[in-house]
């Protein structure tokens, strides 16, 4: 079970528009689903990386949905949206892992 901080709390009410019960669900699923650095290749990967050289604590960076997830071992810290220029790298990324799951 994922660990949420009290600012990834307020950043999802915030941001996702989750309320207080969602909160824990959502970065369960996000920690499990959530797409990872080593699964995204291009400009995508590349922003990952810069995210992580400016939070150099957080060593677990996930993609779910059109949210960054940015945990520190297994605590959320925080939430970030993708930058729109990203997202249609990330569906298109998304459904590369799909198709290679499957195949």
């Amino acid at each position: 079970m994922v660990r949420v901080s009290k600012h990834a709390s307020r950043r999802l009410k915030e941001r996702c528009g989750l309320n207080k019960k969602s909160v824990q669900r959502m970065a369960d699923i996000a920690f499990t689903n959530g797409m990872k650095q080593e699964d995204a290749t291009g400009q995508l990967n590349r922003w990952m990386a810069s995210l992580y050289c400016a939070n150099m604590d957080a060593n677990n960076i996930r993609i779910y949905g059109n949210y960054v997830y940015i945990f520190c071992g297994i605590t959320l810290v925080t939430v970030l949206h993708v930058p729109h220029r990203l997202k249609n790298h990330v569906n298109e990324q998304k459904k590369r892992l799909v198709r290679n799951q499957e195949g």
